[in-house]
């Protein structure tokens, strides 16, 4: 089920990683941590956790994505089981293109509404402050100049 209004979202980051990397991972971190769930017992209790409450929620947005359903988003797969740093690059590459497409597509339905004067579209991709107190199609005039 998908959660219309509830939450935009642009992709999913699953951090792939096999139960005993996690183990050796969390076992060297309890050495200087602290951490009273540093322990064999409680991180296969979260992998369990993990398998059984997130492992179907990722398969069905995989599923609606490969579908086409939701065609601006997409479930992106990383490798955790490499070093921090690999898996902290690849992280960050598939960040900065979901950022720059957003970026990009909100400036071009932005442009879109100020093309065909819509000032609802136009208000609705603005900062709310732009309008406190001030009708919004003065506003529209004022930042975008007047219509043809």
């Amino acid at each position: 089920r998908l959660m219309k209004n509830v939450a935009m979202l642009w992709s999913v980051l699953v951090y792939q990683c096999p139960l005993d990397v996690l183990e050796a991972r969390i076992l060297e971190r309890a050495k200087i941590s602290g951490r009273s769930d540093d322990n064999l017992e409680s991180v296969q209790k979260r992998f369990r956790t993990f398998e059984k409450d997130t492992v179907p929620v990722i398969d069905n947005l995989r599923q609606v994505s490969s579908q086409n359903k939701m065609p601006q988003w997409s479930v992106e797969d990383i490798r955790g089981d490499q070093d921090l740093e690999a898996v902290w690059q690849e992280s960050q590459k598939i960040l900065n293109e979901l950022i720059l497409h957003d970026v990009l597509t909100a400036n071009a339905v932005l442009l879109e509404a100020v093309e065909r004067q819509d000032v609802v579209a136009y208000q609705a991709l603005c900062d709310d402050g732009w309008f406190k107190g001030q009708d919004v199609a003065d506003v529209f005039r004022r930042q975008e100049g007047p219509g043809e």
